[in-house]
């Protein structure tokens, strides 16, 4: 909670976007804390999430087995990005869903790469917008707001996703 008070004293200092590429970082950063302050700001505990085969059995993945994605959100919480011209957001949440179905992936990875899928795209929307260092401080800050969530509430997002993807053999 105490994050989430610092990034609200950041989010006072923004600056409107660069027209050149209208990019509501602001709005996107305002729509997360929302869903944190809906959901009561509740965080889990961090457990185990990784599945585990009896002995002398291994995680496979399901033949043919058709990867599927629900975009950015999970539990009655979903942002569409593209609305806030920030479809390449929705793009790092499709390859993380898909990540979790991977059955020789852990969670550690899948969340890892998210982290850096979205904050590669703070890095170069900042370089080809221009933004000052409040605005880059805005789409990192969005970016902590999403990995802290899947990193703390993805628990069962990612043994449902090996559930459905993968068997021990």
């Amino acid at each position: 909670m105490k994050s989430l008070s610092v990034f609200t004293i950041c989010f006072c200092f923004i600056a409107a976007v660069s027209a050149k590429r209208d990019i509501k970082i602001d709005l996107a950063y305002r729509l997360l804390v929302k869903q944190v302050v809906k959901q009561g700001g509740k965080i889990e505990p961090k457990s185990d999430c990784e599945p585990t085969c009896p002995a002398g059995t291994f995680l496979n993945q399901i033949p043919n087995h058709n990867f599927s994605s629900n975009g950015c959100g999970s539990y009655n919480i979903n942002i569409d990005f593209s609305l806030l011209n920030m479809t390449e957001f929705n793009d790092c949440c499709d390859v993380h869903d898909f990540c979790y179905e991977i059955c020789s992936e852990t969670k550690k990875n899948c969340d890892t790469s998210f982290d850096k899928c979205l904050l590669g795209h703070c890095d170069q929307w900042a370089i080809e917008s221009n933004w000052n260092s409040f605005q880059k401080l805005t789409c990192t800050s969005v970016v902590k707001l999403m990995v802290l969530a899947v990193e703390n509430l993805g628990c069962t997002a990612y043994k449902s996703s090996k559930e459905n993807a993968c068997f021990c053999q």
